[in-house]
């Protein structure tokens, strides 16, 4: 069941229209490799585009690391993705009130650093 959530994320995931070319990443979530993953979300993230930073929060869900989850997710809700505002709530529940405030100052910084540059 699991798995076939995460192949129908990812498909959804893989149809938003969205400024970044994110296949390159997408296959390798699809492909479970989720180091090659962030290596192809990170530039775009960094470079401001909201859709590679959700795929970008996604795989450190997939990997659960749940910090750096949230503070993607909270970076790009922040730059305007009702979407990564959902996730980051939906995450919220697997982490205790410490790891969320971590993750939301850790989110602040990437927003400094990363939103819509």
């Amino acid at each position: 069941m699991c798995n076939s959530w995460s192949i129908l994320v990812i498909l959804l995931l893989s149809s938003i229209v969205c400024s970044a070319d994110n296949s390159d990443g997408v296959n390798a979530l699809g492909r479970g490799n989720y180091e090659q993953a962030l290596i192809e979300f990170r530039p775009a993230a960094e470079d401001g585009d909201v859709s590679s930073q959700n795929f970008l929060a996604y795989t450190y869900v997939m990997l659960e690391d749940y910090e750096k989850a949230y503070a993607w997710y909270h970076l790009s809700a922040e730059c305007g993705s009702i979407d990564a505002d959902i996730d980051r709530e939906v995450l919220s529940r697997k982490m205790s009130p410490t790891q969320i405030e971590k993750a939301r100052v850790l989110g602040a910084k990437y927003f400094e650093l990363y939103c819509a540059k």
